[in-house]
């Protein structure tokens, strides 16, 4: 094992250690022997740092712990993290510190890699755990373990995002990322950096549920979507894609723009219907105006004017109408995707 590659495990944290036993344990209980963890506190005020400092006594230099002495904010601790990667590191994954690892995530995804060299990325199923601990089934977003060719995996995150809490990122792929425009998106970061990453290597995906994600209540009716934040950055996001394709020459890519601005329309309904069932008829009619702007035809669609007719009625007759609504029209997904054309399937 001495001559396998070195993975790191970034572990940015901040007031989550609640639930640091849970992935500490999960980070340097892998199966992978060449691993190091790196836990990186963002000046927390509960007892994240001395949790961390116990592990660090337990598993020596395993894990290595640092504390920023004043919160620089996530995105700039995430940084931080990486900065504090061993040179010698050709690979990395980082972990939410309210998030865990299967014993084996990281064993899997480095047999893919080492396999495929000309993966950029791994990205793994999840299994999405409330606060409570209760686990709340869902499917893959591919039905197989696969690689997927880089524009292949373009087009399709030009029409979806992949709900993951983790990617396993190869060095190189993640340095070659940097050639692209550094948007920031507040909401969509991860199917940016995604995309991204797709454009510098093919991406491996294991739909086995190797990783848990931490849900919380806030999380269905966020103020991104009361305010449309979402729908506006998802919007700026597959026009960002599309002049990347453009600019890599890829018209493949970005000829699905039409396509994912009408499939953006449509996912309004869902987020109107959301806000119906959290009490909150005005913000459910921002979304059923803005439908049709993004998809004309919506106007014509049954399940559209079944949510308007919503609109006016009171708190029980409105729960009542919606039940009816998604027996008709279920939200979300309910398959696991067949990979694109030219897929290595695994």
């Amino acid at each position: 094992m001495a001559d396998a590659p070195l993975v790191t495990i970034l572990i940015p944290n901040y007031n989550y250690g609640r639930y640091l036993d849970e992935c500490l344990s999960s980070a340097v209980g892998q199966t992978y022997e060449r691993l190091q963890v790196i836990f990186i506190d963002n000046s927390s005020s509960d007892d994240s740092y001395e949790i961390a400092l116990r592990y660090r006594a337990r598993y020596g230099d395993r894990i290595l712990v640092y504390r920023n002495d004043e919160n620089l904010g996530g995105s700039r601790n995430c940084d931080k993290a990486s900065r504090l990667m061993s040179a010698d590191s050709e690979f990395h994954i980082y972990l939410s510190s309210d998030d865990a690892f299967h014993p084996t995530l990281v064993s899997r995804c480095m047999e893919l890699m080492t396999r495929f060299p000309e993966v950029g990325f791994v990205l793994t199923h999840r299994e999405d755990v409330d606060e409570a601990g209760r686990v709340q089934p869902s499917l893959p977003f591919y039905n197989v373990d696969c690689v997927v060719p880089r524009v292949g995996q373009m087009e399709v995150f030009m029409m979806a995002g992949i709900g993951v809490s983790t990617q396993c990122f190869r060095r190189r792929a993640a340095e070659l990322r940097g050639h692209v425009p550094d948007y920031r998106f507040d909401v969509a970061g991860d199917w940016y950096s995604n995309f991204c990453l797709a454009t510098a290597g093919d991406m491996g995906y294991l739909k086995d549920p190797l990783c848990r994600y931490r849900t919380h209540a806030a999380n269905v009716t966020s103020g991104a979507v009361r305010d449309l934040t979402n729908v506006l950055e998802h919007y700026l996001l597959i026009h960002a894609f599309s002049a990347i394709a453009t600019q890599q020459e890829l018209p493949t890519v970005s000829a699905r723009l039409p396509m994912a601005v009408a499939k953006l329309g449509a996912m309004c309904l869902r987020y109107a219907s959301q806000l119906l069932h959290a009490g909150d008829p005005g913000g459910a009619r921002r979304y059923l105006d803005l439908a049709p702007a993004l998809k004309p035809d919506l106007v014509r669609d049954p399940a559209w004017r079944a949510l308007r007719g919503c609109l006016g009625l009171g708190p029980e007759s409105c729960l009542e109408k919606l039940q009816e609504i998604e027996l008709k029209s279920p939200q979300g997904r309910l398959v696991a995707y067949d990979p694109p054309a030219g897929s290595v399937l695994l």
